[in-house]
């Protein structure tokens, strides 16, 4: 810009602001100097995530190796006789490596026993994996049994022995599992947005979970021998429900509560077994009147109804009603207050009249 007015106008105005005054005078002189020049800075800020560190979540598991443990020993006494421990988490993490026959046989073989004969339905077991040594029988661990299923406590008949997976008492770290992938470069996630849905009267506090799983009535059945329940309940004109069996499970999980509905079905137990709790058909009864009690802490999956007994046992069955008869929708709870209130569920029932001939 000029630093004072000219004494006479420019023939025409520059593109450009002039760095210096022009070299000729104007025409005409100008009424003011002429503005310095502005400049207009556009910053653009753009913000990325930046990637997260790779982290590591320690397992909770220890190094250790598979054993054999003494005659009807638990696995806890076989590992302590080693100066170890049984963990059945660790177990379990373990469980792939002998959960097919090949696989168990080949474990077995180098603890220096041998598995020629294999029997996989009590793969959910408490007592299993268990070997018999001397008629080489195995019996095999399922690749889907539930960490609640492994019992280190477990002793096992005097024929044969437990495999266990034993840890250091001390404990540690034999693997860790990374995070997911980190991400680079990723855009700035949008503000989340939340939609309220209508309510009558704001809550003060979540709703609670419902409590209540389906309702399905039904009853207990002895089978006739070796029938399974599946069959059974069949016959009266009824089904068996792997989850609603194991529901009703906690009615018959001690010797006292089956006793009594095996009398009131007209049969007695004169003796009782506590070892195979978890076997797929488990609860039965023997004709001597020997029961098998079914375990408190076994798994529905543990709970086969396809599986028949030998041709000298009768299973205790529960036999629920046909599909959909007599089930509630549940609430589903909310994970945080509401600002309104919620509106009243929505319960459907569907009630069908069952007729059982006893």
């Amino acid at each position: 810009p000029t630093p004072a007015p000219t004494p006479a106008p420019t023939p025409a105005p520059t593109p450009v602001p002039m760095p210096a005054p022009t070299p000729a005078p104007t025409p005409a002189p100008t009424f003011s100097p002429t503005p310095a020049p502005t400049t207009v800075s556009v910053s653009v800020s753009v913000t990325t995530s930046a990637a997260p560190p790779v982290t590591t979540a320690p397992v909770a598991h220890f190094g250790g190796h598979w054993l054999l443990t003494g005659w009807g020993e638990s696995c806890d006494q076989g590992c302590s006789s080693q100066g170890l421990v049984c963990d059945p988490s660790a177990m379990h993490r373990h469980n792939q490596e002998i959960d097919s026959r090949t696989e168990m046989s080949t474990v077995v073989t180098d603890l220096g026993a041998t598995c020629e004969n294999y029997i996989d339905v009590y793969g959910a077991n408490a007592d299993v994996p268990v070997v018999m040594i001397n008629s080489r029988y195995c019996f095999t661990t399922s690749p889907t049994r539930s960490v609640e299923s492994i019992n280190c406590g477990r002793t096992t008949p005097t024929d044969r022995k437990r495999l266990c997976f034993c840890s250091p008492a001390t404990g540690g770290i034999d693997s860790a599992v990374p995070t997911a992938t980190p991400t680079t470069n990723a855009p700035p996630t949008a503000l989340p947005t939340t939609t309220w849905a209508p309510t009558v009267a704001p809550t003060v506090a979540p709703t609670k979970p419902s409590t209540s799983a389906p309702v399905y009535s039904g009853r207990w059945a002895l089978s006739d021998l070796g029938q399974s329940c599946g069959q059974e309940c069949s016959s009266k004109g009824l089904s068996c429900d792997q989850a609603d069996f194991h529901r009703h499970n906690a009615e018959i999980d001690s010797i006292e509560e089956m006793s009594a509905i095996v009398s009131r079905l007209g049969l007695q137990c004169s003796r009782y077994n506590n070892n195979w709790g978890a076997a797929g058909d488990v609860p039965n009864i023997l004709a001597s009147g020997l029961c098998f009690v079914s375990d408190s802490q076994r798994s529905s999956a543990s709970l086969l109804c396809g599986v028949s007994p030998s041709s000298d046992k009768r299973r205790l069955c529960w036999c629920s009603a046909p599909e959909g008869a007599g089930t509630t929708l549940p609430v589903v709870p909310t994970s945080s207050p509401t600002p309104a209130p919620t509106p009243a569920p929505v319960t459907t029932t569907t009630t069908t009249k069952t007729t059982t001939t006893t």
